[in-house]
């Protein structure tokens, strides 16, 4: 989902949102560049997470969870 929602931004923007510090502790697992996607749709108030400290990467993405972060995607790019 998250690297997903950073190429769309991408592709929309023809630059790659910026990479912020997030509050996730969860994310050991996965790879540098999936840590970065995930930071830049945190940057972009696209998710807040599962909790406030965790992101949950290793969780399956409802359809209604990936509307939402599209949702999200497009009310904050329309600002």
């Amino acid at each position: 989902m998250a690297s997903f929602l950073a190429r769309l931004h991408k592709a929309v923007t023809g630059s790659d949102a910026g990479v912020v510090a997030t509050p996730f502790t969860d994310l050991g697992e996965v790879s540098a560049p999936q840590r970065d996607d995930i930071a830049r749709v945190y940057g972009l108030g696209v998710t807040e997470g599962t909790t406030a400290t965790t992101f949950s990467p290793a969780d399956p993405v409802t359809r209604a969870q990936m509307a939402s972060f599209l949702a999200r995607y497009i009310r904050q790019a329309s600002v």
